[in-house]
């Protein structure tokens, strides 16, 4: 089960409350509502699916995520896989005693992306105590290529 914690601002420093256990649809509403903040709510990110079988997110192809000449540009590419990633793999810890950190990033670009969505669903390779590895695979959702691969691992880290 998905473990997380409600957090409070106060005084600009995040406060502890009551822990409870999430439903999917309640999972799926609260990362939805963080990716709206930092570099995921800037470059469009969102997210469909988010639960024990993997991640769905979407990134718009726009002038937020794409290089001089039109093209999605490839940190937006990476971006996307580790957000993924990310929150996929706070499913499958003991959170918020536990978070996990992108560790390593291995990406291949194959196609290039002028317009539309790109969708990005990852799934989990290894779960273990220490790290995660995720393979995220990117497709433009105009003509449902694969437009790029990443592989990334993830360290599990204590928050006490």
């Amino acid at each position: 089960a998905f473990m997380a914690r409600r957090y409070l601002a106060r005084s600009g420093r995040a406060t502890p409350c009551k822990m409870r256990v999430m439903t999917p649809d309640e999972a799926l509403l609260e990362v939805t509502r963080q990716l709206e903040q930092g570099l995921t709510g800037a470059l469009g990110i969102t997210c469909t699916r988010y639960d024990e079988t993997g991640v769905v997110m979407h990134m718009p192809v726009d002038a937020r995520t794409t290089q001089p000449f039109g093209l999605m540009h490839g940190g937006a590419f990476a971006a996307l896989a580790e957000t993924v990633a990310s929150v996929g793999g706070l499913w499958h810890v003991d959170f918020p005693r536990q978070v996990v950190v992108g560790q390593q990033v291995s990406m291949n670009l194959l196609r290039s992306a002028r317009v539309g969505l790109i969708r990005a669903e990852g799934k989990l390779v290894h779960k273990g105590s220490r790290t995660q590895v995720w393979d995220v695979e990117m497709v433009r959702e105009v003509d449902e290529v694969t437009a790029a691969v990443a592989r990334i691992t993830l360290a599990v880290v204590d928050q006490s």
